[in-house]
């Protein structure tokens, strides 16, 4: 049942739970997953979380030392430690931003850093917010107002992957030039989740209600949970005015109230979350104090916004036999490629080794993103041949965005339609599609995603091009998101 606000819709989730609601913490479930382990007979088991499931898995842990053989722990949050102000985020969102960019050679010739980029263009918003219409990934143009708040949803955003980090430097630096569209297109792939309603309202009820039961019982809140409801609207507001007063800059180059008008500021939703006497909300400390001596890996990607390399750090400092791996150019889950698979089963077939600093230089070395070049408006400088292949790349950078149908359509940048069928073989039908305003691209397309062949039949301004080229490979054309 959703209500007007999402505070609202809190409140009326615990209502419908009733008696239950306070039944749903993650120490509750740990010890359920302890019992399932002895029913079974499992004995000492390696436990493996990632997301939420490291959280979980501290839980778990903390309570049941003796079942646990090895600890692995992927985009880690402490489950205990923190305080609810998402305090790494200042600090970990800058290195990240300008890691993107000082690691692509021709975007760190640039004068000036990525995040300084960022800091002006929220300056600008923050005097005038900017109205676009942009494109989707649900085939439509959505109007997108741009103001801080919402930049700073799309950069932590960033963390989960996409396209976001790829092109944000050239996105920023179009904005600084009065071309607001790139950015806006990027905010409108972010809001829009290939259905026909922003991020977040056609998601399953259930999930959205068995997560809160979790926030609201285990994370940290910066009002008292054991205060009645009606108490706390009063200290929520105090407290957020002690941290206006003493760290005005805590969410730099955004403001408080900015940072607090993002949908990562989650801390009015468990306001009317009912006082529990039987499982109190609180964080979900070990009850002997400290967490247990076994071997502990931490993985963390450098670019993750989610769940930061600082908040990994903060949770390998409480493990005693812990060792923290930091993935270069990953996002939140850095498993997947055969480096981090490979530190994974060497971790579970022999997790001392790995805490004692076997395995895992090849973290530091993971391929860097790679970045969009800029999005001047018109293809001046830029051959025929070129401005071509680069309106295709952008089509096939935003296929996998849509609703992951066989059909898809979508809209160019500045204009013209796309529509592209298949799945391993995708055939691309181009409609006058305009990566640059003076050059609309029309024409027929052949991509194999899994060798990355391209071939292109188009109909430029002026003649034609037939071109092939591979989208892995080729060191001007290729967007594939990482490179060797």
């Amino acid at each position: 049942e959703s209500g007007d606000t999402w505070q609202d819709s809190v409140r009326l989730c615990a209502a419908k739970l009733g008696s239950h609601y306070d039944l749903f913490g993650s120490s509750l479930a740990a010890d359920d997953l302890a019992a399932i382990i002895n029913a079974l007979g499992l004995g000492p088991s390696n436990i493996y979380g990632v997301s939420y499931g490291t959280f979980f898995g501290q839980v778990f842990a903390g309570r049941h030392p003796e079942l646990t053989r090895s600890l692995l722990l992927d985009s880690a949050y402490p489950a205990v430690g923190e305080t609810g102000w998402v305090e790494t985020f200042r600090a970990s969102a800058k290195d990240a931003v300008n890691a993107v960019c000082a690691r692509e050679p021709a975007c760190a010739r640039r004068p000036g850093t990525s995040a300084g980029r960022l800091a002006q263009v929220v300056r600008k918003l923050r005097a005038r917010p900017v109205t676009v219409k942009a494109p989707s990934p649900d085939g439509t143009i959505e109007r997108v107002t741009l103001d801080p708040s919402t930049l700073a949803d799309l950069v932590i955003d960033a963390g989960y992957g996409g396209l976001t980090f790829g092109a944000l430097d050239a996105s920023l630096r179009a904005a600084l030039l009065g071309d607001w569209l790139p950015l806006g297109r990027l905010v409108a792939e972010w809001e829009y989740d290939g259905s026909s309603h922003p991020a977040g309202n056609g998601i399953d009820e259930a999930n959205e209600g068995h997560m809160y039961a979790v926030v609201c019982q285990d994370y940290p809140q910066i009002v008292d949970m054991q205060a009645s409801p009606a108490a706390r609207p009063a200290q929520y507001e105090a407290a957020v005015a002690v941290g206006q007063g003493k760290t005005p800059g805590f969410y730099s180059p955004f403001t408080i109230d900015e940072f607090r008008g993002t949908g990562w500021w989650d801390l009015e939703s468990c306001l009317d979350w009912p006082a529990s006497t039987r499982y109190p909300s609180r964080s979900p400390t070990p009850p002997a104090g400290t967490y247990g001596t076994f071997p502990t890996l931490v993985l963390s990607g450098d670019l993750d916004l989610v769940t930061t390399t600082r908040e990994g750090a903060m949770v390998a400092a409480q493990f005693p036999d812990s060792r923290q791996v930091i993935v270069a150019n990953a996002v939140h889950g850095t498993a997947g490629t055969e480096c981090i698979d490979g530190l994974v089963q060497q971790f579970v077939t022999d997790p001392s080794a790995v805490v004692a600093g076997a395995g895992g230089a090849c973290a530091a070395d993971e391929p860097r993103l790679r970045l969009v070049a800029g999005y001047p408006r018109t293809r001046v400088g830029i051959s025929s041949q070129d401005a071509a292949a680069r309106t295709v790349g952008d089509v096939i950078l935003r296929i996998d965005l849509g609703p992951g149908e066989k059909t898809t359509t979508g809209h160019g940048l500045r204009g013209g339609t796309w529509r592209e069928t298949g799945y391993g073989i995708v055939n691309i039908t181009l409609k006058e599609v305009k990566l640059y305003d003076d050059f609309p691209v029309s024409g027929t397309v052949r991509w194999n995603v899994d060798t990355g062949d391209v071939s292109a039949r188009l109909r430029v301004p002026g003649g034609s091009v037939v071109r092939r080229w591979n989208d892995l490979t080729d060191p001007v054309l290729a967007t594939t998101t990482r490179v060797d």
